[in-house]
């Protein structure tokens, strides 16, 4: 057990997952409304007007049960939708798969339902099937698709925890991200101590982070919002100053 395990032991993760707000109703958050932005110069989920964070959850989630119901015969244009929408979720850093050329002179955007669109389709149903090694190499095989937004994708299809680098610093004390197997391993221990799912620590561990730290760092902000665990938020902030 590290250092940072030992800190984080007494977190009460049940409040911070109550206060986690991508999850819930809080209204759209700027880099959200700058993804939108740029899908919607592009023309892309122009029909969906979502106004808070649980609009785009429970579209996320509706669409994948959809396409779970007979998945080998959901059409590329249902995943591609799916795939619009969790980029709009998971803000204006995944803007890369819409304004990035790749080598061809396209957006991965633009190939994705004539070329990508099909790999993320197989990758999916062998995420489904829990075959981790052919999911790692294809997800990394659809251009500007980075290890955080790819599981961002499992997080809402197949239930993993989102590879975050606001919580891989609480876990690690490092920016640098941290294998996904090990990562997912301590968030399991969380877990069980504290009779939560692992999904539950991942909502619990971003909630706190994102009350007290700005993102990429261990140093307490001026103005926080709740003062729930602040000796822990001290703690690691003094041990990484």
């Amino acid at each position: 057990m590290t250092t940072n395990d030992k800190i984080l032991l007494d977190l009460n993760f049940n409040f911070w997952a109550s206060k986690n707000i991508v999850y819930g109703s809080a209204p759209l958050s700027p880099s959200v409304r700058a993804m939108q932005t740029i899908q919607h110069k592009q023309n892309i989920l122009m029909d969906f007007q979502p106004v808070s964070f649980l609009d785009i959850v429970n579209e996320i989630s509706s669409s994948i049960e959809i396409v779970k119901l007979d998945f080998d015969k959901a059409t590329i244009k249902s995943f591609t939708y799916i795939f619009d929408l969790i980029h709009l979720w998971g803000g204006k850093t995944g803007r890369g798969p819409y304004v990035f050329k790749n080598n061809n002179g396209y957006t991965t955007r633009e190939k994705f339902e004539t070329i990508y669109g099909k790999i993320y389709r197989e990758t999916i149903k062998n995420a489904l099937n829990q075959d981790r090694e052919f999911v790692d190499t294809n997800f990394t095989s659809i251009p500007r698709v980075g290890i955080s937004f790819a599981t961002k994708h499992l997080r809402f299809w197949c239930n993993y925890p989102v590879h975050d680098l606001r919580i891989n610093l609480l876990l690690f004390g490092t920016s640098k991200m941290q294998s996904y197997e090990h990562y997912i391993s301590k968030m399991k221990n969380f877990a069980k101590k504290n009779d939560i799912s692992v999904l539950e620590v991942e909502k619990a561990l971003f909630a706190f982070s994102n009350n007290y730290f700005p993102n990429g760092k261990l140093r307490i902000k001026n103005r926080f919002l709740f003062n729930e665990d602040i000796d822990i938020a001290k703690t690691l902030s003094r041990k990484f100053d």
